[in-house]
């Protein structure tokens, strides 16, 4: 197996259960450290299910390009090239979107308000926090690449073409 699978693997594993096991077990303990779980029905369930395998299949995906290319994924150093193929070809996120899915996950498959907080955190996080600092970086490193890439490719929802 690849070094960058295994990388890939684990990134993807550490999100999940970050997003979709830690932070909803904190929201639905009570007082008393008993976790209080109402599942939907199973139609919904199951396309949670699906939204988290989408999300981890993208994490996974991205996370072996990145690791390939030498990127630290835990990290915003970019590495010694800039990842355009594959499914960065199609949009310049796609962990930000998986891991948005990944967060996703838990608020459809369990009747708890609380727990859509999740997935907005995520995209704040991601889209005021993270994104752009990646690009700042990005830019110092690759600098009239980047520009064009980032011109060329959406952030968040995939062309279908090219």
């Amino acid at each position: 197996m690849h070094r960058s699978a295994i990388v890939a693997g684990g990134f993807t594993f550490f999100t999940v259960v970050l997003w979709a096991v830690v932070l909803p077990a904190a929201l639905l303990r009570d007082d008393a450290g008993v976790f209080h779980f109402l599942w939907r029905p199973v139609p919904l369930l199951m396309l949670a299910g699906l939204v988290v395998l989408a999300g981890c299949g993208l994490l996974f995906c991205a996370g072996r390009q990145l690791a390939g290319s030498g990127v630290r994924l835990l990290g915003v150093r970019p590495g010694a090239a800039l990842v355009t193929d594959g499914c960065y070809r199609r949009v310049r996120n796609p962990q930000h979107i998986g891991t948005t899915l990944v967060a996703l996950g838990p608020a459809v498959a369990l009747a708890s308000k609380v727990l859509w907080i999740i997935p907005v955190v995520a995209v704040v996080w991601l889209v005021v926090g993270l994104e752009p600092y990646e690009d700042r970086r990005l830019l110092e490193v690759f600098g009239d690449t980047f520009r064009e890439y980032r011109a060329a490719v959406p952030r968040w929802v995939p062309r279908m073409r090219g």
